[in-house]
């Protein structure tokens, strides 16, 4: 193609020569018989420039007889250069499968590594949760242990503390029932002597209030009946001390125990178990006239036998 264009300028480039020679010829012939100096003159120059005109055609000829040749290096150029680029597509064709399938082989390892490590986690895991789940049960049988365990010990504390409380109403029963004998021993007139004038009878014996101690209470009162607040003459109307006026309401309902609780509050009982929820020990939560769930206890001897037969009078909590 370029030898073709170098052709075609040759050709464009030699023609102004031609024609400007002709027409020079043409004016020679027509001016030769009016100025023969002036024609030799056109002459010479019109035969220069032929001259040249006709070594540019030489020029031109011999670059035309070079196209031919110069279109066959192209052609043969532009077959060399298909056959290049035939072998370059098919070297790339072949070096893509290559790539592809060194690509393929590459991703198939790599998937069968990661299926590989895959199932030896899930195998981890699965061992895992069988350990975890041995460990759970292992947990749960000692937990359960524990609980019956548990559940014995606190049996068994229970049953020694019902055990102990029911020696201790026990003890607290056979104690009153000597007090109410040495009571009633005191209150019995002396024997006559054989021979001898029988002693008048003595008065019958006075009640008077013997102090227990300071024990403890819970809203299921060791001592159950409450006789109301007692306290200063502002309070109950009476002048005597509230453990005289507590005193007196036992005596009348016929209850043979009285407590003073929270400083103002009178409850009696008859054989009542008031250390069924032990002694307190604290002096400053039990004080003259006890406090909150704590009792100062009083006995009452030489109770009068009506008394105790009396219907039982007060408030009996629950």
């Amino acid at each position: 193609m370029k030898a073709n264009l170098v052709f075609l300028v040759c050709i464009l480039a030699l023609t102004p020569f031609i024609a400007h020679a002709v027409v020079d010829t043409e004016v020679v012939e027509v001016e030769v018989s009016e100025d023969t100096s002036a024609a030799d003159a056109s002459l010479d120059s019109a035969m220069e420039d032929f001259e040249d005109a006709s070594l540019d055609l030489d020029t031109l000829e011999k670059d035309a007889d070079q196209v031919p040749h110069s279109l066959a290096a192209l052609v043969a150029a532009n077959k060399d250069l298909k056959s290049k680029k035939a072998a370059y597509s098919t070297a790339v064709k072949a070096y893509m499968k290559d790539q592809t399938a060194a690509n393929k082989a590459r991703t198939t390892s790599t998937l069968a590594a990661y299926n590989r490590a895959l199932k030896a986690q899930k195998s981890a895991l699965t061992q895992h949760q069988a350990a975890v789940r041995v460990a759970s049960q292992q947990h749960a049988r000692k937990a359960q242990a524990a609980k019956v365990q548990g559940e014995v010990k606190a049996a068994k504390v229970q049953g020694e503390v019902k055990a102990a409380k029911t020696k201790a109403a026990q003890a607290a029963k056979v104690k009153r029932e000597v007090k109410a004998t040495k009571t009633k021993a005191q209150s019995k007139p002396a024997a006559a002597k054989p021979n001898v004038v029988a002693a008048k009878p003595t008065a019958a014996a006075i009640p008077t209030a013997e102090f227990e101690g300071c024990y403890k209470d819970a809203p299921r009162r060791a001592i159950p009946y409450k006789q109301g607040r007692v306290g200063g003459f502002f309070v109950t109307g009476s002048v005597k001390s509230p453990k005289d006026q507590c005193f007196d309401l036992a005596v009348k309902a016929g209850h043979d125990t009285f407590g003073l609780q929270n400083g103002n509050e009178c409850w009696t009982g008859l054989d009542s178990d008031y250390e069924k929820y032990g002694k307190e020990m604290d002096p400053k939560k039990c004080g003259k006239l006890g406090g909150p769930y704590t009792n100062q206890v009083y006995f009452i001897k030489n109770l009068p036998k009506k008394g105790k037969t009396a219907v039982k009078k007060g408030f009996k909590a629950k």
